[in-house]
C-alpha cells in the first residue's frame, strides 16, 4: 500500500496546530493544566490587568515583550472597583478547580496565600467604596507624582514617550477622581474636614513652583540625562530636550490647572465635611473598622480588648524608659517629658544639598556596619542596594519619616528610600532606629530577599501582605535593640548616647498610636484629642503628633498594625523557642520567615508551627 507522506505530514501538522491552539486557549482563557501558569495568569493578566501602575512597579518577566501598559494610569472610580471585585471572585472560583491533594507543598502554600488574600477582599465587598479617595499623602494627588518620578523608568525613548503620555492623562485622571469622590459622598462616605483641607494645601504647594522646578520635570530631566550619557543609542540629547519641552508645556497648560481645580474641589467639599475624624460615622463603620483591623493588622480581636492590651504594653515599657534616663543621668521626675526634651537636642539633618550628602553618608555607613554584624539576627542578606531620594516637600507634612519603594522583579529598577526632611524626623539619635526598621534587617532586606527567591511564583515575589510587612519592620528594630546595636562600641558610626532613648520613644509612640487609632475610629475621639494623647503618652512634639494623627485618620488600623505585628512575631518566636528547647536558634527562626515570604499571620503561624514541630511546611 502506498503511503502519502505529504498527506500524513499535513495531517500531523494540522493535529499539532489544533492541539497547540487548544493548549493556548486553555492556558490563557480557561483553566491552565499547570497551577503555576494559573498563578502568573491570575496575578498579571487578570488581577493586575486593570492596574498598569502596578505592572510598571513590578515589571514582571512574563510581560517583557509587552509595554502598552507603561503608557497608562490606573483608573479610579466605581466601575473599575466593581470590575476588580468580579475578577477576584472569578479567580477564587478557578482556583477551586485545582485539587489541593495534587499540589506540591510549595504550590499548596501559594494556593492558600492567593485564596486568603482574595477572600479577604471579597469579605469586605460591603466596604468596596469606603476608602477615602482624597487623603493627604496617601491620595492620588501625592502618590501619582511619586509613582511617575521614581517608579516609571526612563531607560530608552519608548519609556520616555510613555512618560509624556502618562502626563497627558493626568488632567482626565483627576477629573475621574473628582467624579468618584462625588459618588462616594452620595453613599455617605466623605473624609473629615481637616483631611480635605490638607489635600487642598498639598495640591497648591505642588503647583507653586515654576514648571522647570517641578518634581515631574526635574526627575525626568535627571533620569533622561543619565540614559543619554550611558546609552545615547537608546535616547539621544535632542530627543530628551524635545520631551522636556513637551513636559513643561503639559505642566503649564494641563497639569497645573488640574491640580488647582482639585484643590478648589477639596476645599469646597470641606465646607460640607464633618469635623468627626473616625470611620465609625460611615455606613456600618464599626464593621468596616473591624475588617480593616484584620486586613492591615492581621487580628480579629475586639478593638476594646486591643486598647487594653496596648495600654498594658505601654505601662510595661515605662521602667525601660526610666532606666535609660537614669543611665544618661537625666531627670526622672517626669520621664516622658524629659525624654521629649532631650530628644529635641540633636541637630536634624537638613534638606540642603550639603546636609543631604551628610545624611546619605551617615546612612550608608550605618547600613554597611549593620550588614556586617546583623548575622546575629539574619544570616542571609540581599544583593540589592537602595537609592536615597528626598520625599517631595509638597506632600511631606503628613508623610512618614521614610517612604520605601521596593525594587522591580526584573532587577532593572533598584529600590528607593524617600526621606522626609521637611520636618526634623532625621538626626543622629533617630538614625539607627530608622535604618534598622526600614533597611537592615527591616523592610528593604525582606522585600529584596522576597524578589530574589527563585522557587517563588512571580506573584509571591511581588505580593504585599500589609500585616506582615509592618510587623517585620517593627520587629527588626526591636531585634536590633535586643542584641545591643544602639550601644555597640565597635560600630563604624560614632556612638550616639541618645540613640536607644530615641528607640524607646519610638516604641512608646507606637503603643500610643495603637490606642489613638482605636480611640479615633472606635471610641469616637476627636482629632484634637488624639493629637493631645499622642503628645502626652507618645512623648511626641506637636508636629509629630499632628502628622501621626492625620495618618491614623486616613489609614484606619495602621496604628494597631505596628503594635499587634510586633506582638504576633514575638509570640510566634516564643512558641518556637519553647518547642525546640535547646535546639532553638534565632537565626533559623528568621531564616524560616524569609523562606516562607510574607504571609498573613494565620498562615504564617500554621507553617512555622509545622516546621518547629519537625514537619515539612506546605
Amino acid at each position: 500500500m502506498k503511503v502519502n507522506v505529504k498527506l500524513l505530514s499535513g495531517l500531523l501538522f494540522l493535529f499539532l496546530l489544533v492541539y497547540a491552539g487548544i493548549w493556548v486557549v486553555r492556558e490563557i482563557w480557561l483553566t491552565p493544566t499547570d497551577i503555576d501558569h494559573f498563578f502568573a495568569r491570575a496575578y498579571y493578566l487578570e488581577l493586575s490587568a486593570d492596574d498598569p501602575e502596578q505592572l510598571s512597579k513590578d515589571r514582571p518577566p512574563v510581560l517583557n515583550n509587552f509595554s502598552s501598559f507603561n503608557q497608562e494610569l490606573t483608573p479610579v472610580g466605581t466601575a473599575s472597583l466593581e470590575k476588580n471585585m468580579q475578577v477576584q471572585k472569578q479567580v477564587i472560583a478557578t482556583l477551586g478547580q485545582y485539587p489541593k491533594g495534587d499540589l506540591t507543598p510549595e504550590q499548596g502554600l501559594s494556593f492558600d496565600l492567593m485564596e486568603y488574600l482574595l477572600r479577604s477582599e471579597v469579605e469586605g465587598e460591603e466596604f468596596l467604596f469606603h476608602e477615602y479617595a482624597l487623603a493627604p499623602f496617601y491620595g492620588r494627588q501625592a502618590q501619582l507624582p511619586i509613582f511617575l518620578s521614581y517608579i516609571h523608568k526612563i531607560s530608552d525613548r519608548d519609556e520616555a514617550k510613555a512618560y509624556t503620555m502618562r502626563l497627558r492623562s493626568i488632567d482626565e485622571h483627576l477629573e475621574e477622581l473628582e467624579l468618584y469622590v462625588k459618588d462616594q459622598v452620595s453613599r455617605g462616605i466623605i473624609p473629615p474636614k481637616e483631611s480635605l483641607l490638607a489635600v487642598a494645601q498639598e495640591c497648591l504647594k505642588f503647583v507653586e513652583v515654576p514648571p522647570t522646578k517641578n518634581l515631574l520635570y526635574r526627575t525626568f530631566a535627571a533620569r533622561a540625562s543619565k540614559t543619554v550619557l550611558l546609552n545615547p543609542t537608546k535616547l539621544n540629547e535632542r530627543e530628551a530636550a524635545t520631551y522636556l519641552g513637551q513636559i513643561e508645556t503639559n505642566l503649564v497648560e494641563e497639569i497645573y490647572p488640574a491640580y488647582q481645580r482639585l484643590a478648589n474641589f477639596a476645599a469646597s467639599l470641606a465646607e460640607q465635611a464633618p469635623e468627626e475624624a473616625g470611620v465609625w460615622r460611615l455606613p456600618n463603620g464599626t464593621g468596616y473598622y473591624q475588617w480593616l483591623l484584620k486586613k492591615h493588622a492581621g487580628t480579629t480581636q475586639n478593638p476594646d480588648s486591643l486598647y487594653l492590651w496596648a495600654n498594658a504594653a505601654w505601662i510595661e515599657l515605662q521602667p525601660q524608659i526610666l532606666n535609660e534616663l537614669q543611665i544618661l543621668e537625666f531627670s526622672v521626675e517626669e520621664p516622658l517629658q524629659e525624654m521629649r526634651k532631650q530628644l529635641k537636642k540633636p541637630e536634624p539633618f537638613g534638606a540642603s544639598d550639603s546636609a543631604r550628602r551628610v545624611l546619605r553618608s551617615t546612612y550608608t555607613t550605618i547600613v554597611e556596619d549593620t550588614r556586617e554584624k546583623v548575622t546575629g539576627i539574619l544570616e542571609i542578606l540581599p544583593k540589592d542596594e537602595v537609592n536615597y531620594r528626598l520625599l517631595p516637600p509638597s506632600f511631606s507634612r503628613y508623610a512618614p519619616p521614610v517612604w520605601y519603594i521596593p525594587p522591580s522583579l526584573t532587577e532593572d529598577r533598584e529600590a528607593f528610600v524617600l526621606l522626609n526632611l521637611t520636618k526634623p524626623w532625621h538626626n543622629a539619635a533617630s538614625a539607627r532606629n530608622l535604618i534598622y526598621g526600614n533597611l537592615v534587617p527591616g523592610t528593604h532586606t525582606f522585600a529584596a530577599l522576597q524578589r530574589e527567591k527563585e522557587d517563588f511564583p512571580a506573584f509571591r515575589k511581588a505580593v504585599e501582605v500589609p500585616s506582615f510587612q509592618v510587623a517585620w519592620r517593627v520587629y527588626s528594630a526591636y531585634a536590633n535593640d535586643e542584641i545591643g546595636f544602639h550601644k555597640d562600641p565597635t560600630s563604624a558610626y560614632p556612638y550616639e548616647p541618645l540613640s536607644r532613648l530615641s528607640y524607646l520613644r519610638w516604641r512608646c509612640a507606637i503603643l500610643a498610636s495603637a490606642m489613638a487609632d482605636i480611640g479615633i475610629h472606635h471610641q469616637k475621639w476627636s482629632a484634637d484629642s488624639a493629637r493631645q494623647f499622642l503628645q502626652l503618652n507618645g512623648a511626641l512634639d506637636e508636629w509629630q503628633a499632628d502628622a501621626i494623627a492625620q495618618q491614623l485618620i486616613v489609614k484606619p488600623g495602621s496604628g494597631v498594625a505596628q503594635f499587634w505585628g510586633l506582638y504576633a512575631l514575638l509570640n510566634l518566636r516564643n512558641q518556637v523557642a519553647s518547642i525546640q528547647g535547646a535546639d532553638y536558634v534565632i537565626q533559623d527562626f528568621h531564616a524560616k520567615l524569609v523562606d516562607l515570604g510574607p504571609l498573613p499571620f494565620e498562615l504564617l503561624e500554621r507553617e512555622v508551627m509545622r516546621w518547629a514541630n519537625g514537619g515539612e511546611t506546605e
